[in-house]
């Protein structure tokens, strides 16, 4: 997948995931407030709402009711009881039910308690529930303290024209309980009032009893009133708790407001989260990547942030760090990029100081033969002597000797630079290596220089005819027994072997490994290391080792331009082994 379509897939989720937790909040806001009022509800009259929930969370358990313990709990507090009735009238659960309630309802009785056909001491509120094909029936029954106070205060009697009197009991229940009484005139003036603070008024409107009736939560006070025969009314204002102990309750206006607040603020963490949370996820990526431009075009190669070996944009395993794998393809490329243009500076160091090699070793190589070749030419020159034909033989077969090392050394060196310079190879030619092999190393021995050489040859079994460029195998091949017979004592065995190659060591199918060994004098490491370097031996036309010092790194190059390998091994005293395998 591309960059362009994982951050189109990347937007189009988190804009979903954002958008899902939005509405998770709105969700909730509403969960909040629906669960508010209900507990309002709930606080002002327990029948209702309260109730509901109660019936709602009944449960059988071996043929028992089995109540939340919470809202049981708070039916209690809220100053009722509860009956669970079965179909024949029974009461087979109780709670908190007054001595004067019945344990055995008659059907008729019953719907007149229920109807008020005839009178009870308590409201009743009723709910028919089937739990495991058995049909109950909770009833329950309240009383409220103000029309318990305001029956006690009718039965003292009418009050006087003036001051009340009100009985030592009443007025002790008010006390008790926290209540008000007031004696209203027919305006709604306050007549006389006991008990009464600041926060009550002394003038009702009808619309202030109504109100007061209805919501009795806003005011902290549930108020109950009863008119008389003259026109004057009683009120009763008792102090109005909700079904949690000592909490006054909240109103609507303060249950929305929560609400929204709560809403607004989980908004705005979500979205300055997110703000955050984006700007760290795809901010950060690129930031680095504009650091890693800016360190690029000063010439620094490293990515930024490296530290104990170890990319700012990768973990301990090598993997990218979640943020950054967005931007895989671009830190691949990114990573590409320092990568070539380090290979790229590498590369130009090395152009440099081959061309710095380059002069020295030419002049070096070119400057003794050079010199020979003029000292013997000034000799010849000179009047004073008189050579003889055979002094003369001598003297130009050695001109021609350094002559054919120059020019063999310019030819290695134009050569070397050809194949560094991606030099096509020829076209291959179908060949019978076995052949081809043991006319390569009859050319070797039989040159004048290598006459001493010590070389035998084991071919491959089978005829192994294969697609080689002929002229670079051979100067492979040369460049090998040349590189054994120069450096090695007179007495050295030196052995070639052709053979086919194991399918997992050659690059492709019909591969085939030659492998020249002797049993010289070996190199150590240092020097194994820098076997296939150029201009590392140097050169010397001074004894009988002579040779351009570029062997062994052309042999290098050539089977490298064919698509092969080449490897050496040597020990000190115990020769070298030098396997190409192509």
């Amino acid at each position: 997948m591309t960059v362009r379509k994982r951050l189109i897939v990347r937007f189009v989720i988190q804009l979903v995931t954002v958008s899902s937790f939005i509405l998770l909040l709105i969700g909730g806001a509403v969960a909040y407030m629906l669960t508010g009022m209900a507990k309002l509800e709930m606080n002002r009259d327990f029948s209702k709402a309260g109730m509901s929930m109660l019936v709602q969370t009944v449960r059988t358990e071996n043929g028992k009711l089995i109540f939340d313990e919470d809202l049981l709990d708070k039916a209690l507090r809220s100053g009722g009881w509860l009956q669970a009735v079965d179909e024949t009238g029974a009461v087979i659960r109780s709670y908190g039910t007054p001595a004067d309630v019945p344990a055995q309802y008659e059907p008729g009785e019953f719907i007149d308690y229920w109807t008020g056909n005839k009178p009870f001491p308590y409201t009743l509120f009723l709910w028919i529930e089937e739990k495991d094909g058995r049909t109950y029936t909770l009833l329950y029954g309240k009383r409220s303290a103000e029309n318990v106070l305001l029956d006690e205060i009718l039965a003292a009697g009418p009050p006087g024209d003036k001051q009340p009197e009100i009985p030592a009991s009443i007025r002790e229940r008010l006390d008790r309980s926290g209540a008000i009484l007031q004696l209203l005139d027919r305006s709604g003036r306050e007549l006389a009032s006991y008990n009464r603070p600041d926060s009550i008024p002394a003038v009702y409107t009808l619309q202030d009893l109504a109100l007061r009736r209805q919501y009795s939560e806003r005011y902290g006070f549930a108020s109950a009133s009863r008119s008389l025969e003259d026109g004057r009314t009683w009120i009763v204002h008792a102090p109005v708790r909700s079904a949690e102990q000592n909490v006054f309750p909240a109103t609507e206006a303060q249950v929305m407001l929560t609400a929204f607040v709560g809403l607004a603020a989980g908004l705005l963490v979500l979205l300055v989260g997110a703000a955050f949370w984006y700007g760290h996820r795809f901010g950060t990526p690129i930031v680095h990547i504009l650091a890693w431009l800016h360190r690029l075009s000063r010439g620094e190669y490293t990515e930024p942030g490296v530290a104990k070996g170890r990319s700012g944009s990768r973990r301990r395993d090598g993997r990218l760090k979640r943020r950054y794998r967005l931007y895989g393809d671009v830190m691949q490329s990114m990573e590409h990029l320092s990568g070539a243009l380090s290979s790229a500076e590498e590369a130009r160091g090395r152009l440099e100081r081959t061309r710095d090699e380059w002069i020295s070793g030419i002049s070096h190589d070119l400057k003794t033969p050079l010199a020979s070749i003029k000292g013997y030419a000034h000799m010849l020159e000179t009047p004073q002597y008189t050579w003889t034909e055979r002094e003369i033989r001598e003297f130009a077969a050695i001109i021609k000797d350094k002559a054919d090392f120059m020019d063999e050394l310019i030819g290695d060196l134009s050569l070397t630079f050809r194949l560094s310079n991606d030099e096509r190879p020829q076209a291959a030619e179908q060949t019978e290596l076995n052949e081809f092999v043991r006319r390569c190393i009859l050319g070797v021995v039989n040159d004048a220089e290598f006459a001493h050489a010590n070389v035998s040859f084991e071919p491959e079994e089978e005829a192994l005819v294969r697609s080689v460029d002929r002229q670079a195998l051979r100067r492979i091949l040369d460049n090998l027994l040349a590189n054994a017979v120069r450096h090695n004592p007179p007495s050295t065995q030196i052995r070639v072997f052709l053979r086919k190659a194991p399918e997992w060591a050659a690059s492709s199918p019909g591969g085939f490994i030659l492998r020249v060994e002797d049993n010289g004098v070996g190199m150590d490491k240092q020097t194994l290391g820098k076997l296939f370097d150029r201009y590392y031996r140097g050169t010397n036309t001074e004894g009988t080792t002579r040779g351009t010092g570029l062997g062994m790194a052309i042999a290098r190059q050539l089977a490298l331009r064919l698509g092969g390998s080449i490897a050496a091994e040597s020990e000190p005293g115990r020769g070298t082994s030098v396997t190409v395998t192509l």
